[in-house]
């Protein structure tokens, strides 16, 4: 379980003018990667960088710390091992952190740059209904 994550970093570039952003084909991936893993007693420190790239146009990286308590022997061991989270459940838990911790900052700094969201935003369309029967309709929700 991840008890604190605290931000070291962050770096935000656009390369190119405003005006010619329109002339690129912008392709946006995001990547979470793990740099190191410590053990302190009972907790480990795991330091990660998330990057979100605008190819070709510019780029977001924030650095930053993890606080793990939960299976830290295993963690460790694995890290120690093969320099990566060996279990896929630690591992699940520990990429998704910064994921969702980040994506906010992602989106502040992308404004303030003149960048696209980094992810696709929900859009409105208005038009016929679409007719939904009622037990799908409950089966979304559960």
């Amino acid at each position: 379980m991840i008890e604190r994550i605290e931000i070291k970093g962050v770096e935000a570039r656009r390369y190119i003018e405003l005006l010619e952003i329109k002339n690129y084909k912008i392709s946006i991936n995001h990547n979470t990667s793990i740099k190191s893993v410590r053990k302190k007693e009972t907790k480990a420190e795991i330091d990660f960088s998330f990057i979100t790239n605008y190819l070709p146009i510019g780029m977001i990286k924030i650095e930053g710390c993890m606080h793990y308590k939960g299976r830290v022997d295993e963690l460790f061991e694995g890290w120690n091992r093969e320099h990566r989270i060996v279990n896929k459940e630690i591992a699940t838990e520990v990429l998704n952190v910064p994921l969702a911790f980040c994506m906010p900052l992602v989106f502040a700094l992308a404004k303030e740059l003149n960048l696209p969201p980094p992810l696709p935003l929900p859009r409105l369309k208005f038009g016929e209904k679409k007719k939904i029967d009622k037990e799908s309709e409950k089966q979304a929700y559960l």
